[in-house]
């Protein structure tokens, strides 16, 4: 064994070694965790897989607006159809959708994400009796209570808010000015 000074300098190296090798390791790992990409919320994400069952990724098309105003759909690397986000104005407040589309823009299905309508009466949007009415509409079509659509009876602000917040949702333009959803 050598001399302290020896002993001494060799632990001061295997510490600043230890400590260089940590840092880099936080870093990478915090690069990793991070990525600077924000991530779906988990409701979206519950919504979306009833949507699309069988997609295997979400990912949101326009990444500098979270929350993700245009989401696309994959499966095994295809894109399978698109899903966003549209607001309207029932009787009880703001009625809030998610509306999911194919890759030719046909709805395959749309979610209630937020209202807050009368209990019994114009909560009716969430039900699939009134929402399966959207399927197959495209966002060329009216998607109006009366017109295409109809009516909750005794319930129309809540019925027309939905068609509103649906047309919103059929608003929203891919980053590369691609088609609705």
């Amino acid at each position: 064994m050598g001399s302290p000074e020896q002993t001494l300098r060799s632990v001061l190296a295997v510490g600043v070694t230890l400590g260089v090798s940590i840092l880099v390791l936080v870093a990478a790992w915090g690069a990793v965790e991070r990525r600077d990409i924000p991530r779906i919320d988990t409701g979206t994400m519950v919504l979306l897989e009833e949507l699309f069952p069988g997609a295997d990724r979400f990912e949101g098309l326009h990444p500098d607006e979270p929350p993700y105003s245009l989401i696309g759909a994959y499966r095994e690397g295809e894109r399978k159809g698109t899903a966003s986000h549209g607001r309207g104005s029932g009787y009880g407040g703001p009625i809030r959708v998610l509306v999911a589309a194919d890759r030719e823009g046909i709805i395959i299905g749309v979610a209630v994400v937020e209202q807050s309508e009368t209990p019994g009466l114009g909560d009716v949007i969430r039900e699939e009796s009134f929402l399966g009415q959207f399927a197959g509409k495209l966002a060329r079509d009216p998607i109006t209570i009366g017109d295409d659509l109809d009516n909750i009876s005794g319930a129309t602000l809540s019925a027309r808010g939905t068609a509103e917040a649906v047309r919103d949702a059929l608003e929203q333009k891919a980053p590369d000015g691609g088609e609705r959803p």
